[in-house]
């Protein structure tokens, strides 16, 4: 499990009695991940334990592969008092939660108890608590206008939840038990363990439970808790937030707001200080009348009403950190951003308490707009250090043809007959393995990067080499063209990115993207979007605009390395996949994860999106690629043609054909449909394959240093 998973498994909290990342290792597991739960809930990974349980990231294999968390609360090895407390709590949470519907508290999807175990599936919430965004943020501070936005969100689920019948009170109201979620800036309350109905006419709770500092005095004992118990809750929370104080130090005392923080208006400060009156009578008399007062704090300061639908911004550790704008609401101007991780984690968090803080990326000099070159003529052919002979294939009506020539820059013929011939370019340039293939946007133009530091550019029309990019220090991975064709980016095993003109070669940005070796980049597909994915070692994929260098958004909570990325034609999801042996599917809004693909028994290495975007194929270390339905997550098909780890994917214009690489030194075209092979070109073990959108030709590249173009005629 990695340690950012512990950032947001709110509901384990209270109720097991421990925090994130300081918890007991569990005696013999129940729930493992791999295991199948009623047949229908597949455990994907590890979010979190607590001294009781484990949550999980699922998918439900009923409905769509849809993510969910569950919950699980192993019963064995407690004490029958224990036994019989931790199963009432976790059925209470269910019963609530169950009945209760509101755009701040996570659905119920699912509930039951076996002998040893019990087990709740509900909502995955991607975001981060309230407290891990208080820890990145060095316990200084936040933002005004994003306090009164969220103090106003936190109104509106206690008034619902105050004004049912019976009223519920929470009575764990803290920043651990609020998650922002990433998709949208909802808080939403995630544990239930101890909220209760409340009861006319008794004396006290029957047992006293809460959080030290944020639990209203009378949770002690002294009488029964009530609506206002919970107002008192959101006033040590406010106020912390806006002091960057742990009220958990000294209980029960609040030290004036205003000699804190100068910046809070002077009636937030009257507001707050009677949300944390001793006496339940001296504080305001609902959630409601508390959201009526933050709302005309938000008008008179300038910070506008709701808070709901942005995420904000907050710089943490002295580290800037560059997310997607918040929508800004009327009055309020727009703020830096502040992400969100999970019912899961973000990778953007700092090492402390199982979280990393990101780097912010050195800048080099802002770029300048390119004009656009000539689109390669049709009847132009480019083939790139081949090894020898003349290799034709053919089958079904399709002619494949792959020219070798000598160890010369160039060498042209004339196409001839019936266009099942070509012109010929033959020409050499790395020194080492290649690694990475790009074609340039308007096609007249290849890129290939090897293992001997370099990347090269290739000229379609002449088959001449125009440059050699020489920046990097280390073994380049990883290419991607800007969709303006201006810009290349390149990925190194050093973990640095590097931003260059591609008609001067000149380096316009750099900065480091992961703390070990790029393995991915992927810009996306869309004109007016300058946003650049990347996925490495480290296991995380980050998301950066690539022209500035800031990051935008960063997941880390893979098992083992991502190996390969790959946005949708239309840009609205991205596709990622590596060690773990899935496939994971994020809409690229606001990055929830929309779906896993599984199948593969080995890590995978490739991913290529059909061109309409319906297909998805995958190739893995199991010698397999795999077929998925993009909408449904279902697997179409799967080619066995390989006997060693396949490399790259293509798909041809027409979606009827792909090919596949590997590294059993075999280029294989087969039906997209029926799996039925077409053709096979043979060299050193390929590292690199990529299919030009527009006509029919084949890029490859190997470890024996050669660039590759096939032919494909009809």
């Amino acid at each position: 499990m990695q340690a950012d998973d512990f950032c947001a498994i709110g509901t384990l909290l209270t109720l097991w009695g421990r925090q994130p990342g300081r918890c007991r290792p569990l005696p013999a597991p129940l729930a493992t991940v791999g295991a199948l739960l009623l047949g229908r809930y597949h455990l994907i990974r590890e979010l979190g334990q607590g001294g009781m349980g484990t949550v999980f990231l699922a998918e439900d294999q009923r409905l769509g592969a849809r993510a969910v968390a569950v919950k699980c609360l192993y019963k064995h090895r407690l004490s029958p008092q224990e036994r019989a407390e931790a199963g009432r709590a976790f059925q209470q949470e269910a019963e609530l939660l169950a009945r209760l519907h509101h755009p701040s508290l996570p659905a119920i999807h699912d509930y039951w108890s076996e002998p040893e175990a019990s087990y709740l599936v509900m909502d995955y919430i991607e975001g981060e608590t309230l407290e891990v965004i208080q820890q990145r943020a060095g316990q200084r501070p936040l933002p005004l206008a994003q306090v009164l936005g969220w103090g106003q969100q936190l109104c509106e689920v206690l008034a619902y939840l105050h004004e049912q019948q019976p009223p519920i009170i929470f009575r764990d109201l803290k920043p651990a038990n609020v998650m922002l979620r990433r998709s949208d800036g909802r808080l939403l309350l995630i544990d239930f363990g101890i909220a209760r109905h409340f009861k006319p006419g008794k004396a006290h709770d029957t047992v006293a439970l809460g959080s030290p500092g944020f639990a209203a005095p009378e949770q002690y004992g002294k009488e029964q808790t009530t609506p206002r118990s919970d107002l008192y809750s959101l006033g040590a929370v406010l106020h912390s937030l806006l002091s960057g104080n742990d009220p958990s130090e000294q209980p029960f005392r609040f030290a004036p707001l205003r000699q804190l923080n100068p910046g809070v208006p002077e009636g937030l400060a009257q507001l707050i200080e009677e949300l944390v009156a001793l006496e339940p009578k001296q504080r305001p008399s609902s959630a409601r009348e508390v959201l009526e007062r933050l709302k005309r704090q938000a008008w008179q300061t300038g910070a506008g009403v709701g808070g709901g639908s942005g995420v904000s911004a907050l710089v943490g550790g002295g580290q800037a950190r560059g997310q997607r704008a918040a929508a800004a609401q009327p009055g309020q101007g727009l703020a830096p951003t502040v992400p969100a991780g999970p019912l899961v984690s973000s990778a953007s968090q700092a090492q402390a308490g199982g979280q990393r803080q990101l780097q912010q990326p050195a800048l080099i000099s802002p770029p300048t707009a390119r004009a656009q070159k000539p689109r390669m003529p049709r009847r132009s052919l480019l083939a790139l250090g081949l090894g020898g002979g003349v290799l034709a294939l053919t089958c079904g009506g399709a002619f494949f043809i792959v020219s070798q020539s000598r160890t010369t820059n160039l060498a042209t013929q004339e196409a001839q007959g019936s266009g099942k011939e070509s012109l010929l370019l033959t020409c050499q340039g790395h020194q080492g393995p290649v690694t990475a293939l790009a074609w340039s946007p308007d096609h007249t133009v290849l890129a290939s990067a090897s293992s001997d530091k370099t990347v090269c550019l290739w000229d379609a029309n002449t088959g001449a080499r125009l440059r050699v990019y020489t920046g990097h220090q280390s073994e380049v991975r990883a290419l991607s063209w800007s969709p303006g064709g201006v810009y290349l980016a390149s990925g190194s095993a050093d973990g640095l990115i590097h931003i260059w003109d591609a008609d001067t070669g000149q380096l316009q940005r750099s900065y480091r993207g992961h703390n070990g070796a790029i393995n991915a980049l992927a810009w996306s597909p869309q004109s007016d979007n300058s946003q650049l994915a990347s996925a490495g070692d480290d296991g995380s994929v980050s998301i950066w605009d690539g022209l500035s260098g800031q990051l935008l958004w960063s997941q880390l909570n893979y098992n083992g390395r991502i190996r390969a990325l790959a946005w949708s034609p239309d840009g609205r999801q991205l596709a990622s996949a590596g060690d773990a042996g899935l496939v994971e599917i994020r809409e690229t809004l606001w990055w929830s994860i929309l779906r896993f693909y599984r199948g593969h028994s080995g890590p995978i290495w490739s991913l290529a999106w059909s061109p309409d975007g319906s297909l998805l194929a995958s190739g893995s270390a199991d010698t397999t690629v795999q077929i998925w339905n993009s909408s449904t997550g279902e697997r179409l098909l799967t080619y066995r043609g390989h006997s060693d780890t396949v490399t790259g994917l293509g798909w041809s214009p027409s979606l009827d054909e792909i090919a596949s690489c590997s590294y059993d030194g075999t280029v294989q075209v087969w039906g997209s449909r029926s799996g039925q092979l077409l053709g096979t070109g043979k060299s050193a073990a390929f590292q690199a394959l990529i299919w030009w959108p527009s006509y029919t030709l084949l890029a490859t590249g190997d470890k024996g240093a050669h660039v590759q173009i096939w032919q494909i005629s009809y």
